[in-house]
């Protein structure tokens, strides 16, 4: 099933609007620490950057010697990559995760990375699994996602914990759809495609989140929002 075509419209909203959400405390104070905690050396590593958004972490690859394919679904973010790293080890392209990375030869990334993005994407398997046809063997897969925890403790919408559901973001006026799963659906589909995973992370912000915001700063040091994942390809 193909990203849903109001979480498209939103991203291409983001990136024609220059929205740089790498500098929100939620990703910056959150997110970002743990996933560049559980990430390897990258010197002279291929990554595949799946859903790079306007290229606001590929700046960071890059910098530890990282060669970059990056690739999301938003034409306007595509453009703005293209721009904004024209003249450096970066190959960038417009493609649903959701289909085949035909472009991409087996065995030719030794690194994924995806932040944010899989909760967008109703059925992880096929993902997964072109993953671990592109990775090399022994590459890892690093990725951050919504952790189910968060919406049963703080309920939402949502009928069944056991079920994938479809759920709208209300984002004043965008509107993206997430995908709430079970936690089994988040571990089987690694195991499915051949992944063992290496470290789990449900990360807490860091002090400096309570300056900026010191409500919902208790609320995550007590209920984890994501989740931070690196596994490695072992079939």
């Amino acid at each position: 099933m193909p990203i849903d075509e109001a979480t498209r419209d939103a991203y291409e909203t983001m990136a024609a609007e220059n929205d740089d959400w790498s500098d929100e405390p939620l990703r910056r104070n959150l997110e970002w620490p743990a996933t560049r905690s559980l990430l390897p050396d990258l010197d002279g590593l291929r990554v595949l950057e799946a859903g790079c958004g306007a290229g606001d972490y590929t700046e960071y690859f890059l910098e530890q010697g990282g060669e970059v394919v990056a690739v999301d679904a938003t034409e306007a973010a595509v453009e703005r990559v293209r721009e904004r790293y024209a003249d450096d080890l970066v190959t960038v392209r417009h493609a649903d995760l959701t289909e085949p990375l035909d472009f991409l030869a087996d065995e030719s990334v030794d690194l994924v990375v995806s932040q944010l993005v899989l909760e967008h994407i109703a059925d992880w398997r096929p993902v997964f699994e072109e993953f671990a046809r592109v990775l090399r063997p022994d590459g890892r897969f690093v990725f951050s996602t919504g952790n189910p925890v968060s919406g049963w403790v703080t309920p939402d919408e949502a009928e069944s914990y056991f079920q994938t559901e479809g759920l709208t973001q209300d984002w004043g006026e965008m509107q993206p759809r997430n995908y709430r799963r079970p936690l089994a659906e988040h571990l089987n589909p690694l195991a499915d495609a051949g992944f063992a995973i290496e470290r789990f992370l449900e990360p807490t912000p860091d002090p400096a989140f309570r300056e900026v915001d010191p409500e919902k700063y208790e609320r995550l040091t007590t209920v984890p929002r994501w989740e931070c994942v690196r596994a490695r390809l072992v079939d």
